[in-house]
């Protein structure tokens, strides 16, 4: 069992940098003596980047504000459990606030807002650092150059997503984004890009990249060259970019099939998972040299200590097919709740013996080609090329249902059918959201919690995150309408 080895002291100089004046993104950062004097060679370096993937997983994918719980949250596929109520809170009710919540804590978008800056200046460190240090072995350089260029490109498609409207807001992404920075250092300028400019800033680290990391992906808990192509595929469908996104998901498609039908959906989310291109490892304090541990959101679909159920909208598209195996996915009470059943518990051993720790227990799975078909699917079907997104699009029916009949539909009825297998097979992964604002659709509840709103419209201001507060007071402008 692949585990990411680190270096303790490594997270710590990781996570301890952004003090409390000044802005989130101007504030100086109190480790960067203590990392100058430890990361001096390219083993130190590689520690160090060890250190940012921990980041990745504890800070970006992990928590009830974690992008992933938040993308389903904020559109139509999870609600608050009526155990959390107290989740009808901030973005699951369209009301954000930035600054304190009631709590005294940060909130959600001022939390996400932090985590996300202190994991890219990160990136830039390890880039600058290796760039300083490449007089050692050049392969190994450049393997670490092109993790930290692939994912800060992913920290900041995550970050533009959250807090600014979808590229097709505006003509060619003109409208207001997030600050693009690439200097890990605190003392260099910076201001709000246009969503343009972050993706023009993402698509060129990537292309710097993918030639750097190597070729194939036998090891998945690091960024490779197929996952990165994967992130600029995606990136390229959000920017309807059709024929890039076509061709680069193609070509990972073609590399890494889909997970054989025998064996799906039982080993998504697990090291045997074939399809995956990259995944985050659990991690836990009572395994073996485990300093940390990891909550990925399936921890909070679980048992006793649910604090999301599925929404009746997607537990009906889900169960409208009895004979699709994703209908699993759901298990429903006989008191009417539906739970999600879709992420695997106990997969790596050495977590406890409590069921609370057997579900934090399992492999998240951040690009696989499922996602690839869809998007060939999707951009084909954009560019009058039914047949191939037919083709895709039935790859993915098939193999959830293989008795499932031939798609016939053409038209603006082919990309509906593509939508809707893309929500049910991406269902509880983070996309929802996002998807509903490239596609210019609102958000319209059939089920959610008591107190909540049904209807969000489409452009809605309240879609996306409040800048912080600190930040805004430092120069830096507000979203619309907070």
């Amino acid at each position: 069992m692949k585990q990411l080895k680190y270096n303790l002291f490594i997270l710590v100089l990781c996570s301890c940098s952004l003090s409390c004046s000044k802005s989130f993104l101007d504030v100086e950062d109190d480790s960067v003596i203590l990392r100058e004097q430890y990361v001096n060679n390219i083993n130190s370096l590689q520690q160090y980047l060890n250190g940012v993937y921990i980041q990745l997983g504890r800070n970006l994918y992990e928590g009830v504000n974690g992008h992933r719980i938040s993308g389903e949250l904020v559109a139509d596929n999870i609600k608050p459990s009526a155990r959390n109520s107290f989740l009808l809170l901030s973005h699951y009710i369209w009301n954000q606030s930035n600054g304190m919540n009631d709590y005294g804590f940060y909130n959600g978008a001022d939390g996400f807002w932090k985590d996300c800056y202190q994991f890219i200046r990160d990136c830039s460190f390890v880039i600058e650092k290796a760039n300083e240090l490449s007089k050692g072995d050049p392969a190994q350089t450049n393997q670490i150059i092109g993790e930290a260029l692939s994912l800060r490109a992913l920290g900041y498609f995550i970050l533009v997503n959250t807090f600014a409207q979808s590229y097709n807001f505006s003509a060619n992404g003109n409208h207001p984004g997030v600050p693009y920075v690439t200097s890990w250092d605190w003392n260099d300028p910076f201001h709000r890009n246009t969503v343009k400019e972050v993706y023009d800033g993402m698509i060129a680290d990537l292309a710097k990249a993918i030639p750097m990391l190597t070729p194939n992906n036998n090891n998945k808990i690091v960024m490779n060259q197929l996952a990165a192509k994967a992130l600029l595929a995606r990136i390229f469908l959000f920017k309807e970019d059709w024929q890039q996104a076509k061709t680069l998901s193609r070509e990972v498609s073609i590399a890494v099939p889909l997970l054989a039908s025998e064996k799906y959906p039982a080993k998504l989310f697990t090291p045997d998972e074939t399809e995956a291109l990259f995944q985050l490892s659990p991690s836990s304090t009572t395994l073996l040299n485990g300093s940390y541990t990891t909550s990925f959101e399936g921890y909070y679909f679980k048992s006793a200590f649910t604090f999301f159920t599925a929404t009746k909208d997607i537990s009906t598209l889900l169960n409208q097919d009895q004979n699709d195996s994703r209908k699993n996915w759901i298990i429903t009470s006989s008191n009417g709740i539906d739970s999600i059943r879709k992420y695997p518990s106990n997969v790596l051993s050495g977590f406890g013996t409590s069921e609370r720790e057997r579900n934090r227990s399992y492999y998240l799975t951040i690009f696989r080609s499922s996602e690839m078909f869809l998007t060939v699917a999707e951009a084909s079907a954009q560019m009058g090329d039914e047949g191939t997104a037919r083709n895709y699009l039935d790859a993915i029916r098939k193999r959830a249902n293989p008795a499932a009949s031939n798609s016939t539909v053409t038209g603006t009825a082919l990309l509906d059918s593509i939508y809707l297998e893309r929500r049910k097979e991406l269902a509880f992964e983070g996309f929802r959201m996002w998807d509903l604002l490239r596609w210019k659709k609102g958000v319209n509840r059939k089920d959610a919690a008591v107190g909540a709103p049904l209807v969000l419209p489409y452009p809605s201001n309240k879609s996306i995150a409040p800048l912080p507060l600190k930040d805004v007071n430092y120069g830096m402008p507000q979203n619309p309408s907070y």
